[in-house]
């Protein structure tokens, strides 16, 4: 019964904009360990993760990198289905990465996300 429930938390939770589930990216974090979840280079819009212990809702730090200053805005703890903006430029960042710890055991994060280019560096005005 918990896992149809996570399952639907993370589906409903999915961009509606046509998302496959080879767009889904599996990634194990250890207790001692962080990771990257998402990286982005002039992008906008949404990240959405669940994280999971034997498929039971996990709780995990969360905070991006901001490229190219590497400065840290750390995005809190946050338990089981969640999603984060991406916010481009917004930041006075070029790019950066979503990365999370602090696992209480091995945990499985699930995401996906919903992205633009943020700025035509290209474009003739």
């Amino acid at each position: 019964m918990k896992r149809s429930i996570l399952g639907l938390v993370v589906l409903l939770m999915l961009p509606l904009t046509g998302s496959r589930a080879s767009d889904v990216v599996t990634v194990w974090v250890e207790p001692s360990q962080s990771v990257d979840v998402y990286w982005e280079v002039n992008l906008s819009g949404k990240v959405y993760v669940a994280a999971d212990i034997d498929r039971r809702p996990a709780c995990l730090e969360y905070w991006w990198i901001r490229w190219p200053t590497t400065s840290i805005k750390s995005l809190g703890r946050r338990c089981g289905a969640t999603s984060f903006s991406v916010r481009g430029l917004a930041d006075l960042a070029v790019g950066g990465k979503l990365r999370a710890g602090s696992a209480e055991a091995k945990t499985r994060i699930r995401g996906t996300a919903s992205e633009r280019v943020a700025h035509d560096l290209f474009r003739v005005v």
